[in-house]
């Protein structure tokens, strides 16, 4: 196609040239490899030429946003993201988001809070322009999302984001820099598989995404979570999210060093799902965001506390 730009320069991406990173940093690497320069990528921005603040909600906004439009294999269930609504309905007032071919799946979710008695809710499914759904957005308080492109409108806004992943590489096409940003995601054998429908059929890697997982890490931000503690062996739950992060940390050749400051106390109560949940994420993010070097776990463990902190040479 190149022959039919009348441009003086011109380049193409090559995508077996630029691999093993985020979407965005390799299409910054191609910009720079094509203009000989050495720009670092920063954190995504978005501007609206009239933005207005939201009018409409009394209490904070929960955005849900259940299509995408890659295929089936990347959306959760909408009677799973009705009870999500239903069990935050009372803390959050609910706008359901999504595009002209999504209004089915935003109706199932209507009518299923209709029957759980929820009124405190909007569906806007291909109601709003583009403008108008980049204004909505931004003003969300909270946004629980699959894999899609309003998800990455929420990162520019730097709003917070429960992003449910299935088949896709989140370490690929998560959010950009999003500190707000928390992955949800089971980690089976097959994924990711990058297909649109699931190849196996039993379409596990969303089937098995628990409600409570995604009410945890929205309590998060909401200073509402209820800890359910149990007597954990941290180096069992450590290796345990090292085993589900290690091909993707050896496939980008960096290298893994952990830290045990306390070799005398191993076992301690927490709430051994939220803190994998978390370390992973954290652990998830050091490998997206860093091109080489050495990612560092520095665990420091007594009877009362485990500090953990996961450093990296990346961005």
């Amino acid at each position: 196609m190149k022959f039919l730009i009348s441009a003086d320069s011109k380049y193409h991406f090559d995508k077996n040239k630029y691999t093993n990173c985020h979407q965005l940093k390799k299409y910054n690497n191609f910009i720079n490899d094509s203009l000989n320069v050495n720009t670092p990528p920063g954190k995504l921005k978005l501007y609206i030429d009239d933005h207005q603040p939201s009018t409409i909600n009394h209490q904070p906004t929960l955005g849900l946003n259940p299509g995408a439009s890659y295929g089936s294999a990347k959306r959760w269930y909408p009677e799973e993201f009705a009870r999500v609504a239903s069990e935050l309905a009372s803390q959050y007032d609910i706008v359901i988001f999504g595009g002209p071919g999504e209004k089915d799946i935003a109706m199932d979710i209507e009518k299923s809070l209709i029957e759980k008695g929820v009124s405190n809710y909007q569906n806007l499914a291909g109601n709003t322009t583009i403008p108008e759904l980049i204004n909505h957005i931004s003003n969300l308080d909270l946004f629980i999302t699959g894999d899609s492109v309003p998800m990455h409108v929420a990162a520019a806004f730097q709003v917070p984001t429960v992003a449910i992943f299935g088949p896709t590489k989140d370490d690929e096409t998560s959010q950009w820099m999003n500190d707000k940003s928390i992955i949800v995601k089971q980690n089976l054998d097959c994924q990711p598989c990058m297909k649109r429908t699931c190849p196996l059929k039993h379409h596990n890697c969303m089937k098995q995404i628990q409600v409570n997982d995604i009410l945890n890490i929205s309590s998060i931000e909401s200073n509402k979570i209820i800890l359910q503690e149990n007597p954990v062996d941290m180096r069992n739950l450590l290796n345990d999210v090292i085993s589900l992060v290690q091909n993707s940390i050896e496939a980008k050749g960096l290298k893994l060093e952990l830290i045990y400051n306390n070799n005398d106390i191993n076992c301690i109560r927490i709430d051994d799902k939220l803190v994998k949940q978390i370390l992973l994420n954290l652990i998830t993010n050091s490998v997206k965001y860093s091109k080489d070097g050495t990612i560092t776990i520095d665990i420091d463990i007594t009877t009362q506390e485990v500090l953990i902190e996961v450093s990296d040479e990346g961005i």
